[in-house]
């Protein structure tokens, strides 16, 4: 229900069942807060939201005020103002100033507010009180508890979405301080999420830590491929110096509240590093180095009497251009995948058993994903090419089945395939092509390019084939089905 309020003089429609400080960034107030996150609800000990309500005798907690038709408030009074300078004054009793060589810095809420709302100089006398440095708290988190503002936003994750309950506060006062419990751990599949809950340089990943400062990175908005749940991520990269391509140093959870909301797995998350590396760089015939036309040229002679087998990581884009040039040169076509799946490795939140990102796509498409149906293709025809898919590796029967056809092997990653598919063509990944792929709940995403690659992309060598353009529009194709 949309109410109208009144925020320093200015009206604005907020919903009524909504956090006052949610709905208020929809509007660009943004209130500074620490401890508050919307997916973990309402704390109220970091005091750093405090607004002035009309009509309350004292400075109410923006995250905890419920909003009520016709309310007023005040968000940038002299006494506001007051409040978050001596909020800040208060975190900066004990805090470290060593922002120069914190891992946080470019994207630390402590530093930000202070620029924002302090910019006072210390009156502090007496030394800070010291605190435990570079605890490993294994699953790759680094702890630095001197450096921590105590919001527990990494307590209540633990207690209420990983539902693993690891972290607490120890010790009372100015000793307070996060710790796991004894002879505890953070082994849980959604760990790296404590360290991007962390509003300041407190909780660190080992992995990414004191690799690259993010302000030297570019964002790009993408789909995590790591499973068919379609997590909404950042791909942040840089090119490195000499190098042909960016390097991608980071995924992060993207927010989507109809599917990832702010969360992704760690193995989502670390998922980057296959992007990283054995990329399939150039073109080969018989093991021989060519270019990538000469490849494409030399493979269009293999297209009568072929069978095309399709990755279901395919976005939909590719799996229609591909279906495309199987129709007009009479090849079959197959999404058979079973190798993607991994019964009971998925859980009741967002990790699924299919580690494939556009399986729905092959299901819209028709293309057919039956096994005995893929063995009768390939005992009936002799050529066989394989577009960026690894179900054969997985499958030895296939393989003993594939010995004396031809295989023409379209690739972004160099795997066993490459030594003995008769042609190889490299192809972009996911991070350095834009696409539509239809995640396990049916919802259609569309991807950003991150990554400009010198290799082409499916679409194009798909092109290259047919002699022309392909000519695609999804959106008419979705409407359609």
């Amino acid at each position: 229900m949309l109410v109208k309020i009144r925020v320093d003089d200015k009206e604005i429609e907020v919903n009524k069942s909504k956090n006052l400080i949610y709905e208020l960034k929809k509007h660009n107030i943004n209130i500074p807060h620490f401890c508050y996150h919307p997916q973990m609800g309402v704390e109220g000990n970091c005091r750093m939201c405090l607004i002035e309500l009309k009509g309350a005798k004292r400075p109410q907690i923006a995250c905890d005020t419920p909003i009520k038709d016709n309310m007023e408030i005040f968000t940038k009074s002299a006494n506001v103002k007051k409040l978050r300078e001596a909020i800040l004054e208060l975190e900066f009793i004990n805090h470290p100033l060593d922002c120069s060589v914190c891992d946080q810095v470019g994207e630390c809420s402590l530093q930000e507010y202070y620029m924002d709302y302090d910019l006072q100089p210390s009156r502090m006398q007496v030394p800070k009180v010291d605190k435990e440095k570079h605890l490993n708290y294994e699953n790759g988190i680094i702890h630095d508890q001197e450096r921590c503002v105590l919001c527990t936003r990494c307590v209540r994750f633990t207690k209420t979405i990983s539902k693993t309950d690891e972290l607490g506060v120890i010790k009372r006062g100015d000793t307070s301080a996060i710790a796991v419990f004894p002879n505890i751990k953070t082994k849980n599949r959604y760990s790296q999420n404590i360290v991007d809950v962390c509003p300041v340089g407190a909780m660190t990943s080992e992995d990414f830590r004191f690799k690259r400062r993010v302000y030297f990175l570019k964002t790009a908005n993408s789909i995590c491929h790591g499973c068919s749940k379609g997590c909404n991520i950042y791909i942040d990269h840089e090119k490195k110096k000499y190098a042909k391509n960016d390097l991608i140093y980071r995924f992060r959870p993207r927010v989507n509240e109809n599917i990832n909301n702010h969360f992704m797995c760690d193995d989502g998350r670390y998922s980057y590093k296959l992007e990283n590396k054995n990329t399939l760089e150039f073109a080969f015939i018989k093991n021989k180095k060519v270019s990538d036309i000469k490849a494409i040229n030399q493979a269009k002679e293999y297209l009568k009497n072929a069978i095309f087998l399709i990755s279901p990581n395919c976005n939909l884009e590719e799996m229609s251009a591909i279906k495309s040039l199987a129709k007009e040169v009479n090849a079959k076509l197959s999404g058979f995948s079973e190798s993607y799946i991994r019964v009971g490795d998925g859980d009741d939140y967002l990790i699924q058993d299919d580690k494939s990102a556009n399986r729905n796509g092959l299901k819209i498409l028709e293309i057919s994903q039956d096994f005995n149906e893929l063995k009768k293709y390939i005992n009936s025809c002799e050529n066989i090419f394989i577009f960026n898919s690894k179900a054969m590796l997985a499958c030895e029967e296939l393989l003993n089945l594939t010995k004396d056809k031809n295989i023409i092997n379209i690739s972004s990653k160099e795997n066993e395939l490459v030594e003995i598919a008769n042609i190889n063509i490299p192809c972009s990944s996911f991070s350095q092509k834009s696409g539509t792929i239809i995640n396990c709940d049916n919802i259609v995403q569309k991807y950003d390019r991150a990554i400009i690659s010198q290799r082409m992309d499916l679409i194009d060598i798909v092109s290259e084939f047919l002699g022309r353009e392909v000519d695609l529009d999804i959106d008419l194709l979705m409407k359609e089905k």
